[in-house]
């Protein structure tokens, strides 16, 4: 048996090795100070829609020959290339935008059409959103529609690509700093007039505190630090039309990138970015090889700005992919079947030299031209003299891209997707272990939410938990409205206090007594999918079970009426809305565990050094 006097003497050395320990520990473990924790503080990814490896090689040799010389010039994408990724959905080779959209923004595999659900109609938390909940500052960038199916993807979670009432009002409460591309009539107006639900949601985006802009002018001289910008109705021009044509009210997408960084980089907690060349899809579609290139080349600079940055500051990340190939786009076609490798370089590559245009805006301008005078704007916008009366043919019935192919020898698979591996890009400071060889489109919100510390997961349990449940283990009634299927909203009442949840936004109206006492904002949009309400339900509760007695209520607001206030909506601004104060999720239990370590080490020190002490005075 050990004397009492050993045992202190054990107790207090156990308690100095412990607390030595602690320190030790403190010193090799991340905790929470953004210094240690983030190595990685930003990400910027770029999304080339639809753009297969057969048109990049296209646009590289474009971009080369331009000087006359091949081999001396190259695409910024291809000092960073990587490897490839694998683009399926749930149960299909080729997909659609919006469930590769889901993969690359979730992690998760769903079904044609849809946006932000599993396969099972369950929303899961975007790494937008996962970004936004932890503090960052976040931003999408497109030359399509801002509701289109990639940058929706990325903000909002609807059953159908198509649904544009319930995403772009989802992209509104959602909190982004930064959101620039087309779109402006699903905000303004539709059919050329007010929006059908006779809402002009842009006054909303300015009531949020955004600087909203229309044209390339307003956005570079805007200080704000929050920027919303639609610069068309629909989608941008093809950037060749842009640059052609000197639209100077359409910004390149270049340019929206450095001012997105421009907002973003103000906050010291770090920015995600989502930039999408858009319209590289589109071309695809319609098997035009000028509008492509002009557009991939357009998306290249906006990597290069990306990688400038990346490269200056040494704490940001550039993921750079496709969502899915489109078109089987080749160098070479049905004529080249035989004889391919006598072609020259001057029979085929030196025939996209001088592309200016898009097929498509070439159609637009030669309506009602004369035979002469079409001829002279194909020299003009591709280069080609000698016209014979077939290319005339393809022309004047809208079919130029038929001519790029006769003469360049190049040729098309398809007018749809192709089920191929696209082209994987990073960039990450030193140190930082790059994403690398063939890889599953899920595993890129993986890499980035693993480099920037966010937990996927426990955001998804915060911001989409299913309500009815919840609530009515809280003794509330739970009611769906869907009168008003544009601004559908849930009833919860409890006592004397009911609260309306506007879907598709993060406001919680409360009531008491059928009088309307403030407006609550919660961290993220409130969703309907089917009949099932999702959201975030801890704040939701937390507001349920608030003391209101010493609430006071606004006169302009209060409801003379029986019941709750049907008319107020996801349309109207509140006044003065009340944010919950919430912390960053966690991302591991260091700080909790090295916290208790030290506790019982100073306890176990004090705890022999009193022991000590006592036998001493006792001697």
């Amino acid at each position: 048996m050990i004397s009492k006097k050993t045992r202190n003497t054990l107790i207090y050395k156990l308690g100095a090795f412990l607390l030595g320990c602690t320190f030790i520990f403190g010193l090799s473990t991340p905790i929470s100070t953004k210094a240690e924790e983030k190595t990685v503080k930003n990400v910027i990814y770029l999304i080339a829609d639809g753009m297969s490896d057969g048109i990049l090689t296209a646009a590289k040799y474009y971009n080369d020959i331009q000087d006359g010389t091949l081999g001396n010039d190259k695409l910024s994408m291809d000092d960073i290339r990587s490897g490839f990724v694998k683009t399926s959905w749930a149960n299909g080779p080729i997909t659609d935008s919006a469930p590769a959209g889901t993969a690359l923004s979730s992690s998760y595999k769903t079904n044609p059409g849809v946006i932000g659900l599993t396969t099972e109609g369950k929303p899961k938390a975007t790494i937008l959103e996962a970004a936004e909940l932890n503090g960052l500052s976040t931003g999408i960038i497109a030359t399509s529609e801002i509701t289109h199916a990639t940058p929706a993807a990325f903000s909002s979670h609807a059953e159908s690509r198509q649904d544009y009432n319930s995403i772009m009002k989802q992209q509104l409460y959602k909190d982004m700093e930064v959101v620039l591309g087309g779109g402006s009539e699903f905000f303004e107006s539709t059919g050329g007039g007010k929006r059908s639900d006779g809402k002009d949601l842009t006054e909303n985006i300015k009531a949020l505190g955004y600087d909203y802009v229309t044209n390339k002018s307003e956005m570079k001289e805007s200080n704000s630090d929050k920027l919303w910008g639609l610069f068309a109705k629909r989608d941008l021009a093809y950037d060749f039309d842009r640059t052609t044509l000197n639209n100077e009210e359409e910004p390149s997408l270049a340019e929206m990138i450095e001012k997105a960084i421009q907002v973003l980089e103000k906050d010291e907690d770090g920015f995600f970015l989502m930039v999408e060349g858009s319209k590289i899809d589109w071309a695809a579609h319609a098997n035009d090889p000028s509008g492509a290139i002009g557009d991939i080349l357009a998306f290249d600079d906006a990597v290069e700005i990306a990688l400038n940055y990346a490269k200056e500051n040494q704490d940001t990340i550039v993921v750079v992919t496709t969502d899915h190939a489109n078109s089987g786009f080749t160098i070479g076609n049905e004529s080249t079947t035989s004889g391919y490798d006598d072609l020259t370089f001057e029979e085929s590559i030196m025939q996209i030299k001088d592309f200016k245009l898009s097929a498509e805006k070439f159609t637009s301008l030669i309506k009602d031209k004369t035979d002469e005078e079409i001829k002279e704007l194909i020299k003009a916008y591709y280069g080609y003299t000698d016209i014979t009366d077939e290319e005339l043919e393809y022309a004047k019935n809208g079919q130029i891209n038929e001519v790029m192919k006769i003469r360049a020898k190049l040729g098309y698979s398809t007018g749809g997707h192709t089920g191929g591996d696209v082209y994987l890009g990073v960039y990450a400071p030193y140190g930082v272990e790059k994403l690398r060889g063939t890889v599953d489109n899920t595993e890129l919100p993986k890499y980035i939410a693993s480099n920037l510390k966010l937990n996927l997961d426990l955001a998804n349990e915060t911001l989409y938990e299913e309500m009815k449940t919840k609530l009515e283990a809280e003794n509330a009634e739970f009611t769906v409205n869907t009168d008003d299927l544009e601004n559908p909203y849930f009833l919860i009442k409890k006592g004397s206090k009911t609260l309306k949840v506007i879907t598709n936004s993060n406001i919680v109206e409360v009531y008491v007594d059928n009088k309307k006492i403030e407006d609550n904002e919660l961290t993220s949009v409130s969703i309907l999918i089917g009949d099932i309400a999702y959201g975030n339900v801890k704040e939701v509760i937390d507001i349920l079970n608030k003391d209101v007695s010493n609430g006071t209520i606004d006169d302009d607001n209060n409801n003379t009426n029986n019941g709750v206030d049907d008319n107020s909506g996801s349309n109207k601004i509140p006044i003065s809305i009340k944010k919950p104060s919430t912390s960053k999720l966690p991302y591991t239990g260091a700080v909790v565990g090295s916290g208790f370590v030290v506790l019982l080490g100073i306890g176990s020190v004090a705890a022999g050094v009193y022991t000590l002490k006592n036998n001493k005075n006792k001697q």
